[in-house]
């Protein structure tokens, strides 16, 4: 029985034929590419093992050795594997080139482009009517061991492969070593499993032997060997520029540490475990008063106030100057007593009238006294004159819930009030409570 083949592409001599010349065009671009990298060519001896993928005997293009046609007795998966009498070593050829991708790093991977032929006329010990494989393939090499002048790769491939009338694509997996005999020579071994994807076609294991050489850089494209840099602490920012050679940091604070994480680098906080600002040295600002507006911005930093308010109170509801001097003042205190009078005047009336109509508002009563006197007298006295008015507003229809009432002591004693009279320190003070003072 005789086939004929319809395709030229399949031809295996023709094939091959034009695939090594374009192979050997390729090979000025190749080294003219090589500039960094390794760039190889392999020429070598590919055999074929067909029997040991146990499929060949499924194909039609394998036919026994007679005219007469009968069928071939099929192998089982990997059976008499590297058994030399089941290879094809009829005219087996194959030419590669292949390249680094990263000749600084001993572990890059490659990539390849591999062009076989091999002339099957056995199929395990049964002589077949010769035919002929022809193989273009794209291979990807992984390096998985380097032991000296041995690399071993795991290998990765997929192509075109052609028999007679059939061909199919084929998808390969491996293994690939590597003996480097010189500079340029080297010492190439591969065995492969390849699966023909197309149902019709066969799956095959190969081998190949070959010497490779590796393609001088182009002239003048060498490769520059670059001296590593120096950085003890191991942090990726180079002794040269690191602020911190022996700290590990990072690079935005130029290898320093910054524990609290405040903006401040460790070197420069005089506070390094406590969150603060870089105005303040890396320490926490001070907040006499308590009221989170730090000292240096705040326009009131003995009263607590709001943020809103850059740190003094909020508006006042009103402000009613105790008198203890003039009659016409509207809440007279004894002096040194906190016992309010139950005399008012209209400025009180209005006072009342606005907490009435607004009444979801809440208000803090502060009560002062000036710097005459004990400091703890003062304190007491402020107290008292507080709570005085507080519970005026009280008997007045205003609910307590909505009050609160602090004595603040005496006001810091300021040379230009000297011998003023009614005293402005003298005071009680009506404020809006601050959403966050709410109880």
């Amino acid at each position: 029985m005789t086939y004929k083949t319809s395709s030229f592409f399949w031809r295996p001599w023709r094939n091959f034929l034009l695939a090594l010349f374009i192979g050997i065009y390729s090979a000025p671009l190749a080294i003219g590419q090589s500039q960094r990298s390794n760039t190889t060519i392999e020429l070598g001896a590919f055999f074929v093992d067909a029997f040991a993928a146990g499929q060949g005997g499924q194909s039609s293009s394998f036919r026994v050795g007679t005219e007469t046609e009968g069928a071939l007795v099929s192998g089982r998966a990997f059976e008499g594997l590297f058994a030399t009498e089941q290879w094809n070593t009829a005219a087996p050829l194959y030419l590669q080139f292949s390249k680094q991708l990263n000749t600084a790093d001993t572990k890059s991977a490659s990539i390849a482009v591999r062009l076989a032929y091999a002339r099957l006329t056995t199929y395990g010990t049964q002589l077949i009517a010769p035919v002929g494989l022809s193989l273009i393939q794209l291979r990807y090499t992984k390096p998985i061991l380097n032991a000296g002048p041995l690399q071993v790769n795991a290998l990765l491939g997929a192509g075109l492969s052609g028999i007679e009338q059939s061909s199919s694509t084929l998808a390969t997996l491996g293994a690939h070593a590597q003996l480097r005999l010189s500079k340029s020579f080297s010492l190439q071994l591969s065995s492969a499993f390849n699966s023909g994807l197309n149902q019709n076609f066969f799956d095959f294991i190969s081998y190949s032997f070959g010497i490779g050489y590796a393609l001088a850089p182009a002239k003048g494209l060498e490769t520059i060997p670059v001296a590593p840099y120096a950085d003890r602490d191991r942090d990726g920012v180079s002794d040269e520029i690191d602020r911190c050679p022996d700290d590990f940091g990072f690079g935005a604070n130029r290898g320093c540490p910054d524990r609290d994480k405040d903006g401040v680098v460790d070197i420069d906080d005089r506070c390094p475990d406590l969150l603060g600002s870089m105005a303040s040295g890396g320490c926490p600002m001070s907040d006499r008063d308590g009221d989170q507006v730090p000292d240096e911005i705040d326009q009131c930093p003995d009263t607590a106030g709001s943020i809103a308010k850059k740190g003094c109170p909020e508006a006042l509801v009103g402000e009613l100057v105790i008198d203890l001097n003039e009659r016409a003042k509207s809440l007279p205190f004894s002096r040194g007593d906190g016992d309010f009078k139950t005399r008012v005047d209209r400025q009180l009336e209005a006072v009342v009238r606005t907490m009435r109509t607004n009444l979801r508002d809440r208000y803090l009563i502060l009560g002062f006294t000036d710097a005459s006197g004990p400091t703890e007298l003062n304190q007491r006295l402020s107290e008292e004159r507080a709570k005085a008015f507080f519970d005026y507003l009280v008997s007045r229809g205003i609910d307590a819930e909505r009050l609160q009432y602090e004595g603040r002591g005496e006001l810091p004693e300021d040379p230009s009030l000297e011998g003023v009279e009614p005293h402005p320190h003298r005071r009680v003070e009506i404020h809006l409570l601050p959403k966050e003072r709410e109880r």
